[in-house]
């Protein structure tokens, strides 16, 4: 069985920013959760990667931060 998982995000930025991604997993009560953070320019975006019962891949944003500033290097760490 194929399962394809497809997240489209629509972004306004200069088109000379280099887009950057980086993977955190994030402790929920019991479980672990993979977020996912992408920017682009001068936005960043959470995106929170669950896997259900039926094996069915859900991609929901969590959060989403405008900076004053250009992103050109992403490392995200937990404290």
């Amino acid at each position: 069985m194929n399962k394809t998982c497809l997240l489209l995000l629509m972004l306004q930025t200069d088109p000379t920013s280099v887009p950057q991604l980086a993977w955190q997993f994030v402790p929920v009560q019991k479980v672990v959760n993979p977020v996912l953070a992408f920017c682009k320019g001068d936005t960043i975006h959470f995106l929170l990667v669950k896997k259900d019962e039926t094996g069915t891949i859900h991609v929901i944003k969590q959060r989403q931060l405008q900076l004053n500033c250009d992103i050109i290097s992403l490392s995200v760490s937990v404290t």
